[in-house]
């Protein structure tokens, strides 16, 4: 017996995408990169994502879905902070 899961995309989980937050384009980064820009411990990202069944394709997650699932969770998504070069 096989049972098939439909992973849900970011469009299932909220409807009301518009404009550049349905651009997929540029927007798939490593979790330090995110962890940067979000204040956050990329540990604590790439366990969220286990968590919550983001993938992480090719050690890069789409930060879009990710704060996606955030605030269908009811987890506040920090603002990107500006990131020193």
């Amino acid at each position: 017996m096989f049972f098939f899961f439909k992973q849900e995309t970011a469009y299932d989980v909220e409807y009301g995408l518009l404009g550049s937050e349905m651009c997929i384009r540029d927007s798939h980064f490593t979790p330090e990169e995110l962890a940067k820009e979000m204040g956050m411990e990329a540990q604590g990202i790439i366990e969220f994502c286990l968590r919550e069944s983001i993938p992480i394709y090719k050690g890069k997650i789409d930060r879009s879905l990710l704060a996606v699932v955030m605030r269908a969770k009811g987890i506040a998504v920090p603002e990107p902070q500006a990131v020193s070069a």
